[in-house]
């Protein structure tokens, strides 16, 4: 290597090919610099294949996030997710901060939620209940923790608690699991989220909402977690009962994004591999000038 950068010191045709080279990635050589220097910085920093290798890690991360989209597609309630990606802008080593050869990555910054409401699906069921907007029902956990989602498609466990269709047992308004019953049959679910049997009432659901929904971390399914739940007075009309709201997730869409993602990943490697070439080519000719 230390013959070869020599060599581009004392040979016109080895200083085109140099700058050849340098225009494969961007870098000029500023005053005072020889390509010597420049192309030694080129050689250790790989900036183009660092930034297409970052984009490749980001695609990679939003494939995940598709396929777990699809994947829960027929799961009641829960809320489609996307990534959310930042440009991370590197200067170069001797560059002013408005330097045209800054160089950008793509960082991760997390997953956001699309909160919109799913389709309502009628049952004739009367455990079912759709929840109104930012509407919330609390469960516990097979931890003990408690967590919420929007999965109103209620059951009767084996063991006799009102369950989720996913299996977590629902809480009522002081936070216990509610157990049903022989004469919880017919049970009854009011608008406001209260419980009532032939024999009259029977409690309440726990319905919460957030003042900050960006603040809810997902547990896997519709299950969701954070801080902030405020628990929404009796009497409020929150709850369709009969019916239960769906995946908001559009199996068609994702599998166009999915497309989109193969493709792109695949021009990034592509390109990769373009690089590769011409740095090959261009070494292999600049090692034949004598």
């Amino acid at each position: 290597m230390a013959n070869l950068l020599r060599k581009t010191q004392s040979n016109r045709g080895a200083r085109w090919m140099a700058r050849l080279l340098l225009r494969s990635v961007r870098i000029a050589p500023k005053r005072g610099q020889t390509h010597r220097t420049v192309i030694r910085k080129t050689f250790r920093m790989e900036n183009l294949n660092y930034v297409a290798l970052s984009a490749q890690m980001a695609l990679r991360r939003r494939m995940d996030v598709i396929a777990n989209n699809i994947a829960n597609a027929d799961t009641a309630g829960f809320k489609e997710e996307a990534p959310i990606f930042a440009s991370y802008l590197q200067r170069l080593e001797g560059d002013n901060v408005r330097s045209a050869n800054a160089i950008s990555f793509v960082l991760d910054r997390g997953t956001g939620r699309d909160f919109s409401t799913g389709q309502i699906v009628p049952t004739g069921n009367p455990l079912d209940i759709a929840l109104s907007d930012n509407t919330f029902l609390s469960v516990r956990l097979p931890t003990g923790d408690t967590a919420y989602t929007r999965n109103g498609h209620l059951r009767r466990s084996e063991d006799g608690f009102l369950v989720t269709s996913a299996g977590e047992r629902v809480l009522d308004a002081n936070g216990n699991d509610i157990q049903l019953t022989a004469d919880d049959n017919p049970l009854e679910i009011a608008k406001d989220g209260a419980l009532a049997n032939a024999n009259g009432p029977r409690g309440r659901l726990q319905l919460v909402r957030f003042d900050d929904l960006s603040q809810l971390r997902n547990l896997g399914g519709s299950l969701l977690e954070g801080p902030g739940a405020q628990q929404i007075p009796a009497g409020t009309q929150a709850v369709q009962t009969g019916a239960y709201e769906s995946s908001n997730v559009q199996p068609v869409a994702e599998l166009v994004k999915m497309i989109e993602v193969v493709r792109t990943y695949q021009s990034a490697n592509t390109m990769i591999d373009k690089y590769d070439e011409l740095r090959r080519r261009a070494l292999d000719r600049l090692s034949r000038i004598q």
